[in-house]
């Protein structure tokens, strides 16, 4: 009876064990789909922050070729939004590199205290001392300064170093990496808005004479719609070359000058529309092709648009009853006021994703990047907010307002009755290709006079 016992209480152990291990195995390859199918979804969460942490890899490996790049492409293919999603990169990467320089240089000078020489720099910063001054009188306070220093690669002069950290401390300061039109871009990560930018800016040979340039190292020159505003065309060539006020200089100096932190993006519908000189400089042409954007909540999306929907349906059958007034308080606006900042905030965590060529010769742009020398197709994807949400779409909006300000009514009351009739307007259209076709006959009669005579001079010399 003992030994029976104990079989069954083995059996029972044996089953309630084997119980256990498949409840285990279930679990486990639940957790492992869990975790596989998110990985295995091209377009979910984790794959595009994959996808989100190549680009940035890209640009920040490759960011000599961003130092003076165009994005063009067909209107509304999301130029302007690419542009602003490089632009937060090359921001970010900056404040990277400034850290570095800030941690790296005080490491060289060991034996120097950097507590004392840092107020002086803050000092020189308040006073808009410039950089170079600021370097030359620390070098010449700090004995250790004037010394050179040997890397193993090569004798880098102590003024040189001293310079690195006086503009990456200064730039730390400013906490502002960017410039754009009207100060119309805001950085993603924290927020600053750009400091103002004009294209005379660019102009160094008139920069100098007026002794007023102001484009710091460590910076981003972010330009949209670049020949729309003060900027030249391809048909200016001969005029560029001619006056010669110093933007070409600054474009083809840009990395000297800079040290390689200064970069330089423009947005164009077509990029042989700019100046033979200035597109020559470019260091990559970008030609985008489309945009996309990947929702990452699509679940919990449909199932705030199907609440939305009643709540709108609850809503129009008050309005149709008479019973709710769009503009009093009521507790259902709040509710449908809730579901939509929900259903942003979703949208907020979405990606765009950009299909794209980067061309180095104005040559092949529009060609298969396979048939051209150097050329790649890439997919760049960023986070919504660093293309959508930072930069203005609509540079040129403030047109409508200056020429509606400036437009008095008695003018716009004459211009409303000097319009066309319809009359007027199929008179007008008639009366022009009338004399269109007057025109192409009086060519075709030319051409044809001008072919005779021709016949006539060979039967003469013949």
């Amino acid at each position: 009876m003992k030994y029976h016992n104990i079989f069954i209480l083995n059996n029972t152990l044996k089953t309630l064990f084997i119980v256990l291990a498949i409840y285990l195995s279930i679990v486990l390859i639940i957790l492992l789909l869990l975790y596989l199918v998110p990985h295995l979804n091209k377009d979910s969460a984790a794959s595009l922050k994959i996808e989100h942490e190549n680009t940035v890899d890209f640009i920040n490996d490759n960011s000599n070729t961003f130092i003076l790049i165009n994005f063009c492409g067909a209107p509304r293919v999301g130029k302007t939004t690419c542009m602003s999603g490089v632009a937060n990169v090359l921001a970010d990467s900056m404040q990277n590199k400034i850290l570095n320089v800030i941690e790296d240089v005080p490491i060289i000078y060991y034996d120097v205290d950097f507590n004392r020489i840092d107020p002086l720099i803050e000092e020189a910063y308040e006073t808009l001392e410039p950089p170079s001054i600021t370097t030359k009188r620390l070098c010449k306070e700090v004995e250790q300064f004037k010394l050179d220093y040997d890397d193993g690669l090569s004798i880098v002069k102590g003024a040189t170093l001293v310079r690195q950290y006086v503009d990456a401390y200064e730039a730390q300061l400013r906490n502002n990496y960017v410039y754009a039109f009207r100060s119309d871009f805001v950085r993603e990560s924290d927020g600053t808005r750009a400091m103002p930018f004009d294209r005379k800016m660019l102009a160094l040979k008139d920069r100098h004479e007026k002794k007023d340039y102001c484009i710091k190292r460590y910076s981003v020159i972010v330009l949209d719609e670049k020949n729309n505003y003060g900027g030249e065309r391809s048909t200016d060539s001969k005029k560029v070359a001619s006056e010669d006020n110093g933007t070409t200089l600054f474009m083809a100096t840009i990395g000297h000058t800079g040290h390689e932190t200064i970069f330089m993006l423009s947005a164009s519908q077509e990029f042989t529309r700019d100046v033979k000189e200035h597109r020559a400089l470019a260091t990559a042409i970008c030609f985008v092709r489309s945009v996309e954007e990947v929702s990452v909540h699509n679940v919990k999306r449909s199932i705030l648009y199907a609440k939305l929907n009643r709540l709108i349906k609850k809503r129009n059958k008050r309005l149709r009853d008479l019973e709710f007034d769009l503009k009093k308080l009521d507790p259902l606006k709040r509710r449908i006021f809730e579901v939509k900042q929900k259903l942003k905030h979703l949208r907020a965590e979405n990606y765009v994703r950009y299909n794209l060529d980067l061309y180095h010769f104005e040559r092949d742009i529009g060609k298969d990047v396979n048939q051209c020398s150097n050329a790649q197709n890439l997919l760049f994807t960023f986070k919504i907010r660093q293309v959508f949400g930072c930069i203005s779409r609509y540079s040129f909006d403030f047109l409508q307002d200056v020429l509606e300000e400036e437009a008095t009514s008695s003018e716009v009351e004459k211009c409303f009755k000097n319009m066309f009739s319809d009359d007027e307007i199929i008179k007008s259209f008639l009366e022009r290709e009338k004399a269109e076709e007057k025109e192409s006959k009086k060519k075709a009669k030319t051409a044809s006079k001008k072919k005779a005579d021709k016949g006539k001079d060979g039967d003469q010399n013949g």
